[in-house]
């Protein structure tokens, strides 16, 4: 069991390296983004009809909850639900790797990969959030890999300096 003040420590590990990782990871997207195929970006809008999947998200809670945000709040929210997910997922790593070490395999890539098909291609579909995988080009699915893997190399890399500093200061 993990002592009170040692989750505490695994959270706040996890919330670092998570908000990095986004760092790292968000840049990637759009660069890959920016420089596909006209005709593979065109097939990737038409498939997400003009709206990214946390837009949709922000739209459908703001509807169920009767907030009535406007435009550029709704999008500020699905901004903000990106990066709860993604700092949710660091908090999730950083616990995982600590109570089964196996998680680490391929430094954090394997997490990485394993974030892009449960989010991006399973539970987004399933929630009704985006296309099914099929309607979007190869393109789309390879950005998400070598996006998710990038967050998944960095968190690993920064919850492995957390683990030496922690080190250093025991010995």
């Amino acid at each position: 069991m993990v002592a009170r003040d040692g989750m505490f420590r695994i959270a706040a590990e996890g919330l670092v390296g998570g908000a990095i990782a986004t760092k790292v990871m968000d840049p990637i997207t759009v660069f890959m983004y920016e420089h596909e195929d006209p005709a593979a970006r065109r097939r990737e809008d038409e498939a997400r009809q003009g709206e990214h999947v946390y837009d949709v998200a922000a739209r459908r809670i703001d509807r169920a909850l009767g907030l009535g945000l406007s435009a550029e709040a709704r999008r500020r929210f699905g901004w903000a639900l990106h990066w709860g997910i993604t700092l949710g997922a660091g908090v999730t790593y950083a616990w995982l790797r600590r109570r089964w070490p196996a998680a680490r395999r391929l430094h954090g890539a394997a997490f990485g990969l394993g974030f892009e098909v449960v989010a991006d291609q399973v539970l987004v579909t399933a929630f009704g959030l985006a296309a099914r995988p099929t309607a979007y080009p190869w393109q789309t699915h390879a950005r998400g890999v070598v996006a998710h893997v990038a967050y998944g190399l960095t968190i690993e890399s920064v919850l492995g300096a957390f683990d030496r500093l922690e080190a250093r200061a025991g010995a």
